[in-house]
């Protein structure tokens, strides 16, 4: 075999890739665009999906015992839910079923049982708590605290609810026996959240405003 041949013989075995001509380089940018797309939106979706979990669980902790931070009091057998047109729902947990909704005050918010499983107090932004009765899951006359309340805790005696007006930089205790509002204590601007120590002796109050 003569060098002539050797060479197209080496050439023909080593073939290149064409070159990428301009249709080539809009694919392939189309094809990576479409690519980051895909895990943008998978990302997005997996946020959603975690936003979702994030806010169905402060929902069912307010409904089971008062404002996020407060007393998770004992629901029994029955959970309330916010169920909106101004009512609320009671669930029983053992079987998971809606009983008939109870009507309560305007913008009905934060949840809160007594200890002993008997009454419910329902939060109104309109400034009212409502005490429902839950063995016949009636409503009472609504109790009227301070303007735009947020937060409402029990202390583990059952018997005093205090409610924080977010509105009035107010905390109202109201008296379970009697379901009338005491003295309204002042404390920092708007008011949300409330703690009560175990031994029930001291409500710590949760101020998200700033002063001055």
């Amino acid at each position: 075999m003569d060098e002539t041949s050797l060479r197209e013989l080496l050439d023909s075995a080593l073939v290149r890739e064409p070159p990428i001509g301009p249709l080539a380089v809009r694919s392939l940018s189309a094809g990576i665009r479409l690519r980051r797309r895909r895990r943008i939106r998978g990302a997005v979706a997996t946020t959603a999906a975690v936003a979702t979990v994030a806010v169905a669980v402060p929902i069912v902790v307010r409904a089971l015992g008062g404002s996020a931070g407060g007393t998770l009091q004992s629901p029994r057998s029955v959970v309330y839910i916010d169920s909106g047109a101004n009512t609320v729902t009671p669930i029983r947990s053992a079987t998971g079923t809606p009983g008939r909704p109870v009507r309560v005050g305007d913008g009905p918010g934060p949840i809160a049982i007594t200890p002993d499983g008997k009454t419910a107090y329902v939060v109104s932004v309109t400034g009212t708590v409502t005490p429902i009765t839950i063995a016949s899951n009636t409503a009472g006359p609504p109790i009227k605290v301070g303007r735009s309340p947020q937060g409402i805790a029990i202390t583990p005696d059952g018997a005093t609810a205090y409610v924080a007006n977010w509105g009035a930089n107010t905390v109202t205790p109201v008296s379970t026996a009697s379901q009338t509002p005491g003295r309204p204590i002042k404390v920092g601007v708007h008011p949300g959240s409330i703690a009560i120590t175990p031994e029930g002796m001291t409500a710590y109050v949760l101020s998200l405003g700033r002063t001055g």
